[in-house]
């Protein structure tokens, strides 16, 4: 049965990752494209399935959570690597009418609860403006939610959140400009836009194109909404 309370979901899950002695996180890296080998740039690392976690929900059920550290200026980092979890064909990436609205988003409140500060949030998207070419790398400054759901819905009161999260400052303009750095010393570039988020899994037609052209948005994401809902319910900078 799924619990339909993140509360004790979250406290559940989190005192069965501290009975283990697993590390706690200082970012969260939810990748909507893979890892890829970027956990090979880690040190210390463990991989973890979320099965053998108590309380994880079931969409989380068959992933595996990477757990290591790179150093900072401030010393060990660490990062937990997460990709998406797989969600049942005839519902998409949605889950499902019998399952609770934060569920897809629960690791972006574990992380949080378990220490975290920041989330790094990868996805492809595509781009409405010339400005942004094929290939190119855009960090979101500011998102128009137009995927017709949030991970809040029914939520209610909980200790892991305000019932009303601001979202004025969600996306850390702070860490975009290190990522513009880090970037320009790889010799790439950064763009900045707006996202409109957007229900997955589908393409969008020629009208949806045009209409998203004549909003702010200057990207339309799919599947973004709830992990950037999440964090800022959980008070987590994003990077995005």
């Amino acid at each position: 049965m799924v619990s339909l309370n993140l509360d004790e979901t979250v406290s559940e899950a989190l005192a069965h990752w501290k009975e283990r002695n697993l590390p706690a996180p200082h970012a969260l890296l939810l990748l909507g494209t893979g890892l890829g080998p970027l956990a090979q740039s880690l040190s210390d690392v463990q991989r973890v399935p979320l099965h053998e976690i108590h309380g994880v929900p079931g969409a989380w059920q068959e992933v595996e959570l990477v757990v290591g550290t790179v150093e900072s200026p401030e010393g060990a980092c660490c990062l937990w690597l997460l990709e998406d979890a797989p969600g049942p064909l005839q519902f998409g990436t949605g889950g499902g009418p019998e399952r609770p609205a934060w569920e897809r988003a629960f690791p972006v409140w574990l992380a949080a609860a378990a220490g975290a500060r920041l989330l790094i949030h990868t996805s492809a998207g595509t781009a409405l403006q010339d400005s942004h070419g094929l290939g190119s790398i855009a960090a979101v400054t500011d998102h128009i939610n137009l995927s017709g759901g949030t991970p809040l819905l029914g939520l209610g009161p909980t200790q892991l959140g305000p019932l009303f999260p601001d979202q004025t400052q969600l996306h850390h303009a702070g860490l975009a400009l290190v990522a513009e750095h880090r970037l320009a010393q790889l010799g790439a570039k950064l763009g900045r836009g707006i996202a409109a988020c957007m229900q997955g899994p589908s393409g969008m037609t020629p009208a949806e194109l045009d209409w998203l052209a004549s909003t702010p948005a200057q990207l339309a994401i799919q599947n973004c909404a709830g992990p950037w809902i999440a964090a800022a319910h959980a008070g987590l900078s994003l990077l995005a």
